[in-house]
């Protein structure tokens, strides 16, 4: 079983950026729930980390 430092655990728990944040483009977005052909009796789960584009644009598409 390996040990973990407490500096290491510490520095995680309080925010320290593992990866930096890189958004999709709303382009990216929009062609990929034009791929995914969405419906209104559809069930969409956004399993990311990130600003939730993809659950924010999918009103828009069907609204459209």
């Amino acid at each position: 079983m390996s040990s973990i430092e407490p500096t290491t655990v510490t520095s995680i728990c309080i925010g320290e950026k593992l990866a930096p944040f890189n958004p999709t483009s709303l382009e990216v977005v929009a062609i990929a729930l034009e791929m995914l052909q969405i419906g209104a009796s559809d069930i969409v789960y956004d399993l990311g980390c990130g600003d939730a584009r993809f659950l924010i644009e999918v009103p828009d598409l069907l609204l459209s």
